[in-house]
């Protein structure tokens, strides 16, 4: 009798002891659920901001581009008139050379 005594005791003392290993098992397992879904919620947020940091970029750039086209446009219109008053004051020099011909 003391034997089965003994027995149901160790019995019962290895369930408590698996019970107590299950119940740390769930509470590991609950945190790491957690801590997933933490994890999950900061990727989300971090890909939401690459997109965003992505679409910034992506206007910074077309702004830059655009307003080098306007430069490009710009100078291309400086450097035309330029060549046009260019022109003009040869003309005017070539004129004003043959007059001066004439007269000597």
């Amino acid at each position: 009798m003391m034997a089965n005594k003994k027995a149901a005791c160790c019995g019962f003392m290895l369930m408590w002891l698996l019970a107590r290993k299950l119940f740390g098992k769930k509470l590991s397992l609950e945190q790491s659920s957690f801590s997933q879904q933490g994890m999950e919620a900061s990727i989300k947020r971090l890909l939401a901001e690459k997109e965003e940091l992505a679409m910034q970029l992506t206007n910074s750039l077309l702004e830059m581009e655009e307003e080098k086209a306007i430069q490009c446009a710009r100078e291309k219109a400086s450097i035309e008139a330029i060549e046009e008053k260019r022109k003009l004051y040869n003309s005017q020099i070539t004129s004003l050379s043959e007059k001066l011909s004439e007269e000597s």
